[in-house]
């Protein structure tokens, strides 16, 4: 399977206006995350194809990657007390993300844990060279899987915002 997946989500363009205006990454809170669930609810259930399950969105956050820059090469975190927790999250961008690259990478590795103002997140300690497995612009909304080794790229003179969202249960499985 791959490690990204094209989705259609109905209110993206209303989702923009609402958060276009953002000037860094921040966590999102309990009223973002209510309000995010109410827009996306019909899409998750035609995503997940699944009618009869609500998706809560668990966490989310802005993202925010400076000109030219890139959120290195790093792996899903899961606290303690979050089993099940999704591996998979809607990445849903906001603005100049039509040169934000998402790649995913495979090789051999263990990890250490690290974090910042934002998450705490592991990071693969490569035993060889790794391999670029699979890469896509972030110019559509998409489910990307949060276990696998994968960085962002924003490869314009511009900063680039999207939303990162988790559900429970998870869209996929």
């Amino acid at each position: 399977m791959s490690n990204i997946i094209p989705v259609e989500i109905t209110f993206w363009q209303t989702i923009i206006d609402q958060y276009s205006s953002e000037t860094k990454g921040r966590n999102l809170d309990l009223s973002d995350l209510q309000d995010l669930e109410s827009k996306l609810e019909d899409d998750l259930k035609r995503i997940a194809n699944e009618k009869n399950i609500y998706y809560e969105v668990k966490n989310g956050n802005l993202a925010y990657i400076n000109p030219n820059n890139e959120i290195s090469t790093r792996i899903a975190f899961f606290l303690s007390g979050w089993e099940g927790f999704p591996s998979w999250a809607l990445n849903i961008p906001i603005l100049n993300c039509e040169n934000v690259v998402l790649n995913f990478y495979k090789g051999d590795y263990t990890t250490t844990i690290e974090s910042n103002e934002l998450t705490m997140y592991r990071v693969p300690l490569w035993e060889g060279r790794p391999e670029l497995e699979e890469s896509t612009l972030l110019n559509r909304p998409v489910l990307m899987n949060m276990e696998a080794p994968f960085s962002f790229t924003n490869q314009s003179d511009n900063p680039a915002i999207f939303l990162n969202l988790r559900f429970i249960p998870s869209l996929l499985a």
